[in-house]
């Protein structure tokens, strides 16, 4: 019997004070577009993911944007490397298999929190409030993403002890301003 799929919603946030109430008629317009650009993007099939313990499983069915390496002090920390690759997903293109009861979060600055596996310990979503978004780690996925890491971000940061080795353009900072 396959596993009943659940979007993200209000029951994981609720300790965190972040409400989410039903999408108005303007964003149920934003929705369909957004899936009508998804039934049309470059990703034919979900992505599923997992943590090291199997405990947490999810699958994506949109798409992945922005897929680059963090070489910020906090990614490197929480992954336990050199740097952390991830992408950004919509909150409506995650959806819980299984586990997300398993999902514990901390909060690493205002409006972040990072989420991870309270078994295992396994980095599994990032969350800042101020974009309603996902940041998912590239090494959890399960199956190909399709995608690469396209520049490197806070190569100021970076660890010391490592060298970038690649040609992807590099970035002190943020390339892009912060979205409020």
């Amino acid at each position: 019997m396959a596993a009943k799929l659940r979007p993200f919603g209000t029951q994981i946030f609720a300790s965190l004070s972040i409400r989410y109430a039903t999408l108005s008629k303007s964003e149920n317009s934003e929705t369909e577009k957004h899936d009508t650009q998804f039934k049309k993007g470059r990703l034919a099939m979900a992505i599923f993911g997992s943590c090291l313990c199997g405990e947490i499983k999810f699958q994506i069915t949109g798409p992945m944007m922005e897929p680059f390496h963090c070489h910020c002090s906090r990614c490197r920390k929480q992954h336990g490397a050199a740097f952390r690759s991830r992408v950004r997903v919509k909150t409506i293109d995650l959806h819980w298999v299984h586990g997300e009861d398993k999902l514990k979060y901390y909060k690493s600055s205002p409006g972040f929190h990072r989420g991870f596996c309270n078994n295992c310990g396994s980095p599994i979503v990032n969350f800042a409030e101020r974009l309603g978004e996902f940041g998912v780690p590239l090494g959890i996925l399960d199956d190909d993403p399709e995608v690469k890491p396209q520049f490197h971000i806070f190569v100021g940061n970076k660890a010391p002890w490592f060298e970038i080795a690649d040609d992807l353009p590099q970035h002190e900072e943020l390339p892009w301003p912060r979205r409020e």
